[in-house]
């Protein structure tokens, strides 16, 4: 159950609007459906779903900082060797997830970012299976 102090914090951040360009959606003046934001401070944008379908891909913001404390893979990706370090000379952050399912990694995400009360009160198996798998 969601209280009423939780409820409004959604609401806020549902009606956040963002004040710079590496805060702001990347396309266009309206968020896209497919645009979710988890932290509205966050400092990555992870587009989840396969390259070129944005009917099934999802954009969802939020701290790389968070991610890299709960997961060793994230913490490799984002402040490891990998090409998904941010470069020093950009304000914007994105990396893709071309093989995870949205839905998932947006549980995930809600999860690790201390969103709990969004979290559903049951999972399938196949539904938990896929969630071991995002971390």
């Amino acid at each position: 159950m969601i209280t009423e102090s939780e409820q409004s914090v959604f609401e806020e951040w549902g009606d956040f609007q963002e004040s710079s360009a590496a805060d702001s959606p990347p396309k266009g003046d309206s968020v896209p459906e497919a645009y979710k934001v988890i932290d509205p401070r966050g400092d990555l944008v992870v587009t989840v779903g396969p390259d070129g379908d944005d009917e099934v891909s999802r954009q969802i913001r939020l701290c790389s900082r968070t991610l890299s404390r709960v997961s060793s893979v994230f913490e490799a990706m984002l402040y490891g060797g990998y090409k998904e370090n941010k470069s020093d000379q950009s304000d914007d952050w994105s990396i893709r997830l071309a093989h995870d399912f949205p839905d998932t990694f947006d549980l995930f995400a809600q999860i690790t970012h201390g969103l709990t009360s969004c979290v559903p009160q049951e999972l399938s198996l196949d539904g938990i299976y896929q969630l071991t798998e995002c971390g």
